[in-house]
């Protein structure tokens, strides 16, 4: 039986800085040792963001019933001069505390602290991430303060996050040629549908030539025969993937076979040849293959831009909102 009401309101809130770090004064009878020259080499570390965190909605189901179970969302708003630049972002909500003094994201809602994961930038318009946090209390009429952390990811900060593969249509089922990516151990390969057929058709070779090692050798040792077994099973789940990503992709989407041992990718993105992004909705991941989920046919001199993790393209911003009103 549901106890309150329902639904996603906009709220305002006060606006998230980040604050800079204070070094500590040396104690009393300490002297100050001269700080070491940086390397020459080393890079200047980014700046953090100029962002700022502000509510855009709550929604707020109090209900006694288990599914679906009581929970608080709230959507966050990207201001300031970099919003327009991030590409991704998420939130982390430390503490949240409702006007009863319940924190609503304590140690019991640890799914709440880490938000839902990354949020892409829609068109001209910065992500808007959201957080689902614990039920307030019955009695509750606003959240007192909202703490965490903002992390954003802007590619535009470092030229090395994003290496550009153009007219990438054209360069099907063969390794594609970057130095860039090769510096970073990263192969990528785009697979066309007779691609990935032949990649299917490998695996249920290995599939047969596994099972007739395993009949020939059924007479050996057993720990020999378990790594048959084990093998055997290897090859049944390759062939499963294939089988899965037959029955997912779609007619327009992209099917990319990685090799990524360091994991430094963060995304694809594909762009027109005047540098427009191309709008995809959304990216499945299955056991070294990908697939860009896209609405309409990939123009032929489309290229793919492949964003790299650096250092200097991430950077966080502490907010601290309060007299957040629920609805």
């Amino acid at each position: 039986m549901t106890a309150r009401s329902y639904g996603a309101v906009p709220v305002f809130a006060l606006i998230a800085c980040a604050s800079a770090a204070v070094s500590p004064l040396p104690a009393a009878g300490q002297t100050k040792k001269p700080a070491k020259k940086a390397s020459a080499s080393a890079p200047a570390p980014a700046a953090a963001p100029r962002v700022q965190v502000t509510v855009d909605s709550v929604f707020d189901r109090r209900t006694t019933s288990d599914f679906p179970g009581p929970e608080l969302s709230i959507t966050f708003r990207l201001e300031g001069e970099d919003a327009g630049a991030v590409l991704s972002a998420r939130a982390n909500v430390s503490r949240a505390v409702d006007d009863t003094g319940k924190n609503l994201a304590d140690a019991s809602g640890k799914r709440a602290m880490q938000g839902e994961g990354w949020q892409q930038a829609r068109e001209s318009d910065p992500p808007t991430p959201r957080v689902i946090l614990a039920s307030p209390s019955r009695k509750a009429r606003s959240l007192t303060s909202v703490e965490g952390v903002l992390e954003t990811y802007l590619p535009t900060r470092d030229p090395a996050a994003t290496v550009r593969i153009d007219r990438v249509m054209a360069r099907k089922d063969k390794p594609l040629a970057s130095a860039a990516l090769a510096s970073q151990r990263v192969r990528i390969q785009v697979l066309s549908k007779a691609g990935l057929e032949k990649e299917k058709a490998r695996a249920e070779a290995a599939k047969k030539a596994d099972a007739a090692k395993k009949k020939k050798k059924s007479t050996k040792k057993s720990d020999s025969l378990g790594m048959e077994v084990l093998a055997e099973g290897m090859a049944d789940a390759l062939v499963g993937v294939f089988e899965r990503l037959f029955s997912n992709v779609g007619e327009n989407d992209l099917i990319l076979k990685v090799d990524d041992p360091g994991k430094r990718i963060f995304s694809f993105d594909l762009a027109t040849a005047d540098g427009a992004a191309i709008q995809s909705y959304g990216t499945t991941d299955l056991e070294g293959y990908r697939i860009v989920r896209l609405l309409e046919p990939i123009p032929e001199n489309a290229s793919l831009q492949v964003r790299l993790k650096t250092a200097r393209s991430f950077g966080e911003v502490p907010f601290s909102l309060s007299n957040v009103k629920l609805p």
